[in-house]
């Protein structure tokens, strides 16, 4: 039981991270195309 949950531990914090890198490079990119204009609001 406990290998077991010492084996997802990771992953959770793997796939927690990833949302989080995905955001922010989403943020960035949703940045640079206000910037150019494309996306102006």
């Amino acid at each position: 039981m406990l290998s077991v949950t010492d084996q997802d531990e990771p992953d959770v914090h793997n796939v927690i991270l990833r949302s989080q890198l995905f955001q922010l490079s989403m943020m960035r990119y949703l940045q640079s195309s206000c910037s150019r204009g494309k996306f102006a609001t």
